[in-house]
């Protein structure tokens, strides 16, 4: 994200104020001297000037010397001091922008004098460092100049050992270096800033803008200078990022707001620098790595928080944001596929359902992200920051896992008080707040059947959950699905609790979710835009597969927690691998609706097979059941699968990414039900363990079956299961007596998948 290339840009940008006029002597004065002299310059006066730029460049690069630093501030100052006593302008005590063009211009600057548009925007300049008119220059004005450059030096000596940190370029930099170098920055600009006039100015980034243009044509390099490096291209980048953070059409008009803005554009490059040296290309696998991330969470919330239009009207306009946005595509700044359009959309309804839940989903009057949307913000990392203290404080054995029973005892352990006292400032009624979400925590850690994640993140599924070990980054994985599930359940719950355990989740308000989030996951190719149900049959399917699924009208606590495992670190972390491990089956020349190239799919399906173990490894029953198939079970289990998932033609011979991803969801549906109700881990489901399961799809079979009496709509769900079907009354009547005459064999896994392609074509009648 902030590469070492963008890095230079944005310090460039911010150290142009302190060595303009450094930089423009050594080319105001770099041609040879002209003879016949009306005063005296000479060579050995003048020569270190035309050194200059080499030593700004050096200096920005962390590879100039304090004798370097020194020696060139005292050329430029003797240059200034010498042409402000030798010479005489228009006015006695002043030259105006001519006096200059043609004074430069006849002496040195023969080849690339200074244009008349670029002498105006020096002097714009010049009035925000100097004061006075944006016409003229005096004397007194030089003389002023001359003094600031001492002030500059000596920040400019303090500054150097810290330049090639703040470049991010420094191989190994430590967290306390970074402080340091940032420090020393915001100190040193915060005191040039009291030297300048730039409180009264009215310099704007369009002024900005000209004179970089200006600077790149008079120096006609083959290449920009190094300090105006892309600067200009950037500009409303910048002036993006400033509208956010500062304001739009906002007039600094005192040092205090200008002390401000300064110290929330400070404060973000620090963000940035801590992402370029301890995040960025790492997996965020190890406790600092997440420390880290959350320190530079509360730091953003922070700055947001204390930036000038927070300040002064409490509020940060959604127009600024989506300007931003807008600016970040144009860059092509945003990652995996994201559009503005997609990102406008779904923050704004983050914001009405997620931070401002009173409202009710009412957006009337909702323009702005307003302090209160931060404050839930920052709340929500506490509670995260909370348990992950906690994940981070447990006693690992040499392989970073711990049993559930030690869990549980740490947890009785865990001062929740203490810890908030020591690390947090709350007053009591966010404490009160934060002790319910930790009570939430606990008790998703410590029920019965916690969630479990393996090495590369899948959710693992297994009989006995009790008997496994949790690792430090399944506890970290769990902490992130219990972070989203808070928001879901913040955002689209039906009952608003303040305790999030005891909330609800309606098949509306997935749907909703669905809807409000819908162009965010077709641009990063994760909804399909084909699909007018995706909502409704999820809920389904949470509320009937999940662990902790009961088959009700609602999704509580436990199985959206589920439901978001599920989703994320099963159905697409496995779907992905296997698509990208497909590709000798692709038909380049076919797309799906993601853009992705078909595959055929008699090739995938012995991908499949093959690799089986590879792609499910998080599944050891099914695959243990897969791997024993002989050539005849392999397609009725394929075909069942394919039969329930499918999007694509059957006819067509190819399969789509919509195909593997709901057949990878369904797969792990399926094991979740069978590692439920198996109870002798047979690897089928008995006529009993069926009729036990049963009761999760009552309701639902209630609305389908033919009969409505319950025990024998009970009935109905083993018919579903060995028939894949919905029955007619004789084919029901018909089943009863093959139930009661003969036998039933155990049903496998391919028997369960039939129940999906059920469900699938009664939410789209739905």
């Amino acid at each position: 994200m902030f590469s070492k290339r963008s890095l230079k840009q944005t310090m460039s940008w911010m150290l142009t104020t302190q060595f303009l006029w450094v930089g423009a002597c050594s080319y105001f004065l770099d041609e040879k001297r002209q003879e016949p002299q009306t005063i005296e310059m000479s060579n050995a006066k003048f020569a270190c000037l035309q050194s200059l730029p080499v030593e700004i460049t050096k200096f920005v690069r962390g590879e100039v010397s304090d004798g370097d630093i020194q020696s060139g501030f005292k050329c430029a100052q003797d240059a200034l001091t010498y042409f402000k006593n030798k010479t005489k302008g228009t006015y006695p005590d002043a030259y105006t922008m001519e006096d200059l063009r043609n004074f430069f211009g006849k002496y040195f600057l023969k080849k690339n004098n200074v244009t008349p548009a670029f002498a105006a925007e020096l002097f714009k300049l010049k009035k925000v460092l100097l004061g006075g008119s944006e016409k003229s220059i005096t004397k007194a004005e030089i003389q002023k100049l001359v003094e600031l450059l001492e002030v500059i030096k000596v920040q400019a000596v303090a500054t150097a050992p810290h330049m090639t940190t703040l470049m991010g370029q420094k191989k190994g930099a430590s967290w306390a270096e970074v402080n340091q170098a940032t420090q020393q920055l915001q100190g040193s600009l915060l005191l040039l800033l009291k030297n300048v006039d730039i409180v009264r100015s009215d310099y704007s980034f369009v002024d900005l803008k000209k004179f970089m243009d200006g600077l790149d044509n008079f120096i006609n390099a083959t290449e920009p200078f190094y300090l105006t490096e892309k600067l200009g291209s950037n500009i409303p980048l910048l002036e993006a990022i400033k509208n956010v953070l500062v304001g739009e059409d906002v007039r600094l008009d005192n040092l205090n707001d200008w002390q401000t803005s300064l110290k929330t554009g400070v404060g973000l490059y620090r963000t940035a620098l801590r992402y370029r040296y301890f995040l960025q290309g790492q997996d965020i696998d190890t406790p600092a790595e997440v420390d880290v991330l959350i320190m530079m969470a509360n730091e953003v919330f922070d700055l947001f928080e204390e930036s000038l239009p927070m300040q002064h009207q409490g509020v940060i306009s959604f127009a600024a944001i989506d300007n931003l946005l807008k600016q970040l595509e144009l860059k092509k700044l945003l990652p995996l596929g994201l559009t503005a359009r997609g990102l406008e959309e779904t923050y704004k309804k983050v914001v009405l359902r997620m931070l401002d839940p009173q409202r009710r989903g009412d957006a009337r009057g909702l323009l702005s992200l307003e302090r209160v949307h931060l404050q839930v913000l920052k709340h929500e990392v506490k509670i995260y920051q909370i348990q992950q203290s906690f994940t981070n404080s447990l006693s690992y054995d040499a392989s970073m896992s711990v049993s559930v029973s030690d869990i549980a005892a740490a947890a009785k352990k865990f001062s929740l008080s203490e810890y908030i006292e020591k690390n947090l400032k709350v007053d009591s009624l966010e404490q009160d707040s934060l002790k319910i979400a930790w009570e939430d925590s606990l008790e998703l850690l410590l029920k019965d059947r916690p969630v479990f994640f393996d090495s590369l993140g899948r959710l693992i599924i297994v009989g006995s959950p009790l008997k496994q070990r949790q690792t430090w980054a399944s506890l970290t994985k769990s902490n992130v699905m219990r972070a989203l599930t808070r928001f879901l359940l913040l955002g689209y719950g039906a009952k608003k609790s303040t305790q999030l355990s005891r909330e609800e989740m309606s098949q509306a308000g997935l749907e909703l979710w669905y809807k409000d989030f819908n162009q965010l996951g077709t641009d990063l190719k994760a909804f399909d835009p084909r699909s007018d149900n995706a909502g409704a049959r999820s809920f389904n399917e949470a509320n009937f597969f999940t662990f902790n699924g009961n088959g009700d009208s609602i999704m509580n606590f436990h199985e959206t927690f589920d439901f978001v495992s599920f989703l994320v670190a099963g159905g697409m972390t496995s779907a992905e691998k296997l698509r990208q491990d497909s590709l000798q089956c692709m038909v380049l020349a076919t797309k799906d609706v993601f853009g992705y190239p078909m595959m055929r799919e008699s090739c995938f399906k012995a991908n499949m097979r093959k690799n089986f173990g590879v792609y499910f490894g998080n599944l050891p029953g099914m695959v243990r059941q897969v791997l024993a198939m002989n050539e005849g079970e392999w397609d009725q289990f394929y075909g069942n699968l394919l039969s329930a998932a499918r999007i694509s033609p059957a006819s067509g011979g190819l399969v789509e990414t919509a195909d593997i991803r709901t057949a990878v969801m369904m797969l792990h549906y399926t094991e979740s039900l069978m590692s439920v109700y198996d109870l002798d881990q047979s690897g089928k489901l008995n006529k009993e363990e069926l009729r036990g399961a049963a009761p999760r799809f009552l309701e639902f079979m209630k609305q389908v079956a033919p009969v409505n009496a319950n025990f024998m709509v009970r009935d109905f769900f083993l018919f579903l299961v060995y028939k894949g079907k919905k029955p007619t009354l004789w084919e029901y009547t018909y089943f009863q007596g093959e139930k009661a005459f003969g036998s039933l064999e155990d049903a496998g896994r391919d028997k369960i998948l039939q129940v999906f392609k059920v469900l699938k074509d009664e939410a789209a009648a739905e």
